[in-house]
């Protein structure tokens, strides 16, 4: 069974891979890295995620590790105007 994730130690592991991430330019991460990390990250929380809780719980966990706080979400550099 794998290990349960809480939400700090889901952020931390987010946040230890974002600074190991290579940075080009300007302090951005590539295009095609952040594509990546976009495309590999639902996956690898699916693999971590608790499956002993309910599938509603772990789609709310899920969405907050992706989407980051929600107090922290219009202050986002890399995301647009939403």
């Amino acid at each position: 069974m794998a290990p349960r994730v809480t939400l700090q130690c889901g952020a931390k592991l987010v946040a230890d891979g974002a600074s190991r991430t290579r940075r080009i330019g300007g302090g951005q991460p590539s295009t095609t890295r952040a594509q990546k990390a976009h495309e590999i990250a639902p996956e690898h929380l699916d693999r971590l995620m608790d499956k002993s809780a309910p599938a509603e719980e772990q789609a709310i966990r899920k969405r907050r590790l992706l989407k980051g706080p929600e107090e922290f979400r219009d202050v986002r550099r890399d995301r647009g105007e939403r």
